[in-house]
Parts: C-alpha cells; structure tokens; sequence
C-alpha cells in the first residue's frame, strides 16, 4: 500500500510502452533503469523493492496510474498527437451501437 519511489538512477532510456487503458497505442517513454520503492504490505510492514531494467518500468508506469498520470503525458508531442489519432476514433464507437 501506498508505494512511493525513494531513489532513482541517474540513468534513463526510452522504450516502447504499451498499456491496458489504451489499447492499440504504443509510444516511447523515457524512464530511470532503476528504482527504489518503499511501501506497506497487508500487515503493515515496510516493504522495500530495489528494481532495475523491464520491472522498474513497470513499476513507474504503474506509479503513475496511482498519481493519475498516463504515458502520453510522458512521451513526445509528436507521439502524443499520433495516440490521440488513434483513441479519437475508438471513443466514437459506442456499445451497442
């Protein structure tokens, strides 16, 4: 519970993401290689994770979905005005229509 991010590396790479909540958009991201959580587990303990490489992305993606934040606020102008183009017409399809 409530997992927050206490260090990152200084070093950073853009990747390719996807997510469940866009379905059919993928856009690059830049992201820390590495990461330090800290949160609770279901007993109230601290829990700490040191993550690097595909699982700290995951996890900062995931992060982000907790402060509201989705990928195309952290990718490129460009890439973000493609995605749009591609959702636009997914959210004129209505079900049942």
């Amino acid at each position: 519970m409530n997992p927050e991010i206490v260090e990152r590396s200084d070093e950073a790479e853009s990747d390719e993401e996807g997510c469940l909540s866009l379905q059919g958009v993928q856009v690059p991201v830049q992201r820390n290689l590495r990461v330090k959580l800290r949160a609770t587990d279901a007993d109230g303990a601290d829990v700490t994770l040191e993550l690097e490489g595909h699982p700290a992305r995951i996890a900062q993606h995931e992060l982000d979905h907790l402060d509201g934040i989705l990928m195309l606020e952290r990718t490129t102008p460009e890439s973000r005005r493609e995605a749009l183009g591609i959702l636009r017409p997914q959210a004129s399809v209505r079900p049942g229509a």
